[in-house]
């Protein structure tokens, strides 16, 4: 049985492990669109100060685990197509591959607001490994003031990795305080006073974004803030490039418990999916998802039992539990 799965992230991985243990003996291959092998993708910005020898820390396993439970890996081969009457799918436009199994887990991809001058050179979203590179080489190259927009949880985790490269950061959140979801108004407060004595850091809540200029970052109130480099924190979409016209699909790809879609023998897990109308959005979750996805294809039957998910936060000064608590350090 061949078992194809189209992705390179933490779902690809699992499901493939998953399916590894459930069925010695069939083919599976990973198309991974990225240029190197699965990663823990939370760990990218810690990665933004961090010295090249630290880098290897971000696989989730070493090259050598593929070829030893005998998973094929292929690197830049983006889905781009599919032919489920024949049970094809088709890579980089002109690889067709045959499956007996198919599992999508294409992730997601970073959402960039439709605004005047998103497509400027120092415009970046930290989603992939290839943007942190990028990144890296801007401050290398002497970039100096950095602007994120969104002042979620990863737009923290940045600004916290940024100021370890001495650089200036501005923070700018469109609400009127941080993490309005996951903390209780006094929490927020009790973090927005404790950010404005960090050095080299300015936060600015009710700041609404309406074009990337020359100069920088231009607000609705008219005020630019100064910006060598601008990162746009503002959440991810699913990644539904290349999936059959036949597949269901709300706001990602709709599976039902066993992560079937609505093609026969046809899989989705991670960041692309959509259960129980919830797009997921988490690393734990995804895993799950794509342990289920990866049993099933192999010819179990698993059920996904979602479970709540634990957010945790330690950067700046504070620390957030997943009850959503916050303490200063």
């Amino acid at each position: 049985m061949d078992i194809i799965i189209a992705g390179g992230g933490v779902s690809a991985f699992e499901a493939a492990l998953a399916a590894r243990k459930s069925s010695p003996d069939c083919n599976i291959v990973i198309h991974s669109a990225e240029s190197i092998p699965p990663y823990r993708r939370p760990a990218l910005p810690g990665l933004i100060a961090a010295s090249e020898e630290e880098f290897s820390k971000i696989f989730i396993r070493k090259d050598d685990f593929y070829q030893a439970n005998n998973i094929q890996l292929i690197l830049n081969s983006r889905l781009t197509g599919m032919d489920p009457a024949r049970k094809e799918v088709i890579f980089n436009g002109n690889q067709i591959c045959h499956y007996d199994k198919l599992i999508l887990a294409t992730g997601g991809k970073a959402f960039l607001p439709p605004l005047p001058g998103i497509d400027r050179e120092n415009v970046f979203a930290l989603r992939t490994y290839d943007d942190l590179i990028r990144l890296r080489k801007k401050i290398a190259e002497g970039a100096e003031k950095f602007t994120i927009v969104g002042g979620g949880i990863l737009g923290l985790e940045l600004a916290d990795a940024l100021l370890k490269c001495n650089v200036a950061v501005t923070l700018l959140e469109r609400s009127e305080r941080l993490l309005k979801k996951d903390v209780s108004p006094e929490d927020s407060q009790m973090m927005m006073e404790k950010l404005q004595t960090v050095e080299n850091f300015k936060l600015i809540c009710g700041a609404s974004t309406c074009e990337v200029t020359e100069q920088g970052v231009l607000l609705e109130s008219g005020e630019v803030i100064p910006s060598d480099v601008v990162i746009f924190s503002t959440g991810s979409r699913p990644e539904l490039s290349g999936i059959s016209p036949e597949i269901k699909v709300d706001r990602g790809i709709i599976v039902n418990s066993r992560m079937e879609c609505s093609l026969p023998d046809v899989f989705a897990c991670g960041d692309n999916s959509q259960y129980d109308g919830n797009v997921c959005g988490l690393y734990t979750t995804s895993r799950a998802m794509a342990a289920v996805a990866g049993n099933n294809a192999a010819g179990n039957l698993t059920e996904y039992i979602p479970k709540h998910n634990s957010i945790t936060l330690n950067v700046l000064g504070f620390k957030m539990s997943s009850d959503g608590k916050v303490t200063v350090k």
